[in-house]
């Protein structure tokens, strides 16, 4: 649905904005799984590498007039891999450049309704992650060196959110996001002088709006607004490299059809089939070009009862551009969802 997440009748598991839980009448739960591949592109040459992440989770569970819950959500991914050459002693020997880790998102929430047409979030989120740079060079030993740094990180953030109904048809949503300075720690290094060494890395606060219309029984449209303040997140030296930072922006939209009939048995009340499309202003400059991307997605989804639903996905996109950025994307990613439902009791 081209970035809308939320805000489509029914009950939508959402860590953007805590506030769309608070429609749940009953426990549940969601898992995804998200496989891509991605050609990177330059002037010189181009090569293909394969990922497959864990984006989010999330259990909701109705108690005492309120709705907790509980997320994770994956927000910084560390893994990548350079694979050089250098000269030593008129010999050219391999170097490389790895790197391990991530930082994730815990999201504890707390959401309720106001009344029947509006509902409001809270979430605390926790950041805790780490990351392993090995730098290698093959030369034999004991010239050879093979250089690890490790860092833990760690921070505590908020997000806000509300929804309104407006009428029987139309949703909005609205969440703003306050992310903490990440703390990080080197916790190993070839150097003991580095073991200890603390740092801070700003990360933006983040607003999102979302929209979403039910036109006809069998048709919904929606549409998202995500920006994020990275301008002046980087430390002075920093911006005077060839790299840097400015506000991201995100917006996108799409469509849902579930004809109130089956259509062949394929799609239907409970088996909407949903695509959109999304450009976002990366944060990421290069050379002072603001570096963009677009992601076209065609999903499914197929209700079982009240029991259970899956969700599919396929995503195809590029960001940048080689004449501009002197570098180049492509990817075609796949997902799978699953909720599950709580069903033999009720919470009221």
């Amino acid at each position: 649905m081209g970035g809308v997440t939320a805000g489509l009748p029914g009950e939508s598991f959402s860590l953007d904005n805590p506030a769309w839980i608070a429609d749940f009448e009953r426990a549940g739960l969601y898992l995804s799984l998200l496989g891509q591949r991605t050609t990177a592109e330059d002037v010189d040459a181009s090569g293909e590498f394969e990922d497959v992440v864990f984006p989010m989770g999330q259990a909701a569970v109705p108690a005492f007039g309120a709705v907790i819950g509980v997320g994770y959500a994956q927000y910084l991914d560390f893994d990548a891999g350079i694979e050089s050459s250098i000269v030593f002693e008129g010999d050219t020997v391999p170097a490389g450049l790895d790197s391990e880790g991530g930082v994730g998102v815990l999201s504890p929430s707390l959401s309720l309704r106001l009344d029947e047409r509006t509902g409001v979030g809270l979430a605390l989120d926790v950041y805790l992650g780490s990351r392993e740079v090995v730098r290698s060079v093959a030369v034999p030993e004991p010239i050879g060196t093979r250089d690890t740094l490790t860092r833990d990180f760690g921070g505590v953030g908020v997000a806000l959110g509300v929804t309104r109904d407006l009428g029987g048809s139309a949703r909005v949503g609205i969440a703003y996001r306050l992310r903490p300075d990440l703390a990080t720690e080197v916790t190993l290094a070839m150097d003991p002088d580095l073991i200890g060494r603390e740092a801070e890395i700003r990360l933006p606060d983040e607003l999102l709006v979302e929209a979403s219309l039910r036109v006809s029984d069998g048709l919904a449209v929606g549409a998202a607004a995500r920006w994020a303040g990275w301008e002046g997140t980087l430390d002075e030296d920093l911006e005077r490299a060839t790299t840097d930072v400015g506000d991201a922006l995100d917006l996108g939209g799409g469509l849902e059809f579930a004809p109130p009939r089956p259509i062949l048995f394929v799609v239907g009340p409970e088996a909407p089939v949903r695509i959109g499309y999304r450009w976002r202003r990366l944060p990421l400059r290069l050379d002072g070009e603001a570096v963009s991307e677009w992601t076209l997605g065609l999903g499914y989804s197929r209700g079982f009862g009240r029991l259970s639903r899956v969700d599919v996905a396929m995503e195809i996109g590029g960001r940048g551009d080689v004449q501009d950025h002197g570098v180049s994307e492509s990817f075609v990613r796949v997902g799978v969802g699953m909720a599950v439902f709580e069903v033999w009791r009720r919470f009221d």
